[in-house]
């Protein structure tokens, strides 16, 4: 199974080691990062959440989720700050965070709500590769299939289909040859005009 990945923004070192070994129980990789470098350094991390420890007079935590929402717009961010003023709260949810706690740390919570974050930007990512899929194959009509042999012959199609060659089809008799050929007709320049079938069997 893959490790999740959790970057914690914050410059505070005692703090990043106590809340290190605070998330221990996650078995999370966890990096720390401070919040002014996260901007160009965030696709090279990957992380599948980010904590964000916003102390008094830190970076604008608004401003930095805009910019993370940039590169990311689905990625989880939680917000860990002193701050109880309900006008910050109600603000920072509006920009997108996934969740907001308050100082002093709850472990217990502070763990659960990374866990979900984590399953929700991994449900999230999973629903994003099927949409891409199911996508690519509805350009093949009624031909459907993952395997990498059913791959290789979507994307011959796709070459195929591209040039004005003349292409023969063998399989046995139920194989989809017919399939095929009006995928082909489909993703070609000439998919306006009819597709005639002419059985020779």
């Amino acid at each position: 199974m893959e490790t999740s990945k959790l970057v914690v923004l914050s410059d505070k070192k005692s703090l990043n080691q106590g809340i290190r070994k605070m998330l221990m129980e996650t078995k999370a990789a966890i990096s720390v990062l401070s919040p002014a470098a996260v901007s160009g350094k965030l696709k090279l991390e990957a992380p599948d959440c980010l904590l964000l420890i916003a102390e008094e007079n830190d970076f604008p935590p608004s401003t930095l989720i805009e910019e993370i929402r940039q590169q990311d717009e689905n990625l989880p961010i939680i917000v860990l700050s002193r701050s109880k003023e309900v006008d910050d709260i109600v603000g920072l949810m509006k920009a997108g965070i996934f969740d907001y706690l308050t100082f002093p740390i709850d472990a217990a919570r502070l763990q659960m709500t990374i866990q979900n974050a984590f399953h929700l930007y991994t449900l999230t990512k999973r629903i994003f590769l099927l949409e891409n899929r199911l996508g690519f194959q509805s350009k093949f009509g009624e031909m459907i299939g993952v395997s990498l042999p059913m791959q290789t012959v979507f994307q011959t199609i796709q070459n195929v289909a591209k040039t004005s060659a003349t292409v023969l089809i063998l399989g046995e008799s139920g194989t989809g040859k017919e399939l095929v050929a009006k995928a082909i007709h489909r993703l070609s320049i000439r998919k306006e005009r009819r597709l005639i079938d002419i059985n020779c069997g």
